[in-house]
């Protein structure tokens, strides 16, 4: 059946993958670290113990988040360097060769870079005119971004607190906006960064009510794009629908679709501009204006956005 529908697998375009990028930016040297990429499905943000936020605030944290104490190479190498500077004595030609070794790399070194065992060793263990760079301990910040945004961005809001003993709900009031925009960035030749605003439409909701451990799940979904054709006075959905085949009780139908192309006059049915959404739960289906699910900021657990062309 999946197949039927999608055809050629080869030319499908999963729409909820897209690539978040990370990397470590130093607080005192100001150099940062390897770049890691890693295909993402959903984006899991920590919501933040305090009353209330907006969403904007939710990402602006989570993709910058402070380390303390960290062992930063460039730092250590550029400290050990300084001092072999003043010092020019080597207490044997390995040392020697270490040094220079260590001059030649620095203007490519990263915080985290990797480097043979030896000299790892040699850092670690350098101690000279009370200079002993081991011990250098920095600040960090984490970076993360999507390099790839997906075509539809699933958040999952993770609301849960750790006191040390018992998991708890956060209940912090997330406010957050039909219109969503992501900054997506890219590194150029010139190990720059080059950044992109990308915007989304909300598509859907998922509220949860409840504490940590049991609680009841509804969604909001919105309507499709029904617009009425004034020449032939047909209801037609904008929304875009999977074509294809598919099999139900072992008979096949082709799905049709009215095309809109050739359309030059409808406009958006009334029901869906007052009401575009739908309040799904387990008792009933009603229609909702968007304000309604705006309101729903202390229960707010998943948010699924659209990419806009």
């Amino acid at each position: 059946m999946l197949s039927q529908l999608l055809g050629d697998s080869n030319n499908f375009k999963f729409p909820f993958q897209g690539t978040t990028t990370s990397h470590y930016f130093c607080m005192r040297c100001h150099k940062r670290s390897e770049i890691l990429k890693q295909d993402q499905l959903i984006w899991g943000l920590n919501v933040p113990q305090k009353f209330s936020c907006s969403l904007d605030e939710v990402i602006e944290e989570s993709g910058n988040e402070m380390i303390e104490d960290y062992s930063c190479l460039y730092c250590q190498v550029s400290i050990l360097l300084a001092n072999e500077a003043n010092d020019n004595f080597y207490n044997s030609e390995t040392e020697k060769e270490n040094v220079e070794t260590l001059k030649s790399l620095l203007p490519v070194l990263k915080i985290n870079s990797d480097i043979p065992d030896e000299l790892a060793y040699y850092i670690k263990n350098y101690n000279k005119n009370r200079c002993v760079p081991s011990r250098t301990k920095t600040t960090i910040v984490k970076r993360t971004y999507f390099s790839k945004s997906p075509d539809s961005l699933v958040i999952h809001l993770s609301r849960s607190i750790y006191n040390g003993m018992v998991l708890t709900r956060n209940s912090c009031r997330v406010s957050f906006p039909e219109e969503l925009k992501v900054t997506e960035q890219h590194l150029d030749d010139s190990d720059r960064f080059q950044t992109v605003k990308v915007k989304y439409f909300l598509k859907s909701m998922v509220k949860h009510t409840g504490s940590h451990y049991q609680g009841h799940y509804q969604c909001y979904k919105r309507k499709p794009e029904l617009v009425l054709s004034s020449a032939t006075r047909k209801i037609i959905n904008k929304t875009p629908t999977i074509r294809g085949r598919h099999s139900l009780n072992d008979k096949s139908e082709k799905v049709e679709i009215e095309p809109v192309s050739n359309i030059k006059k409808f406009k958006k049915m009334k029901s869906v501009r007052s009401l575009p959404f739908w309040h799904i739960s387990d008792e009933k289906v009603k229609e909702v204006r968007s304000s309604s699910l705006q309101n729903e900021e202390k229960y707010v657990y998943m948010l699924y956005y659209e990419k806009l062309n």
